[in-house]
């Protein structure tokens, strides 16, 4: 917590030396990281899908093993 403090990626101040947290900041900032996280999710397996749809829908190269009688 505190290296991400010092770095400005988590809210906190510094009291007399000390890092200091409030609740309130702390509980949003999960809130937000929370969100992000689930929408970073989503677009991920979307653009899967959409990989694969797009996979599904081009032509495919394919040998054929010729026989010989």
């Amino acid at each position: 917590m505190y290296g991400l403090a010092a770095k400005g990626e988590i809210p906190a101040f510094k009291m007399g030396g000390v890092w200091r947290f409030r609740r309130g900041e702390i509980d949003q900032w999960i809130a937000d990281q929370t969100r992000a996280s689930m929408k970073k999710e989503v677009m991920r397996k979307r653009e899967q899908q959409r990989s694969a749809e797009q996979d599904l829908s081009q032509p495919r190269n394919v040998r054929r093993s010729r026989r010989t009688s």
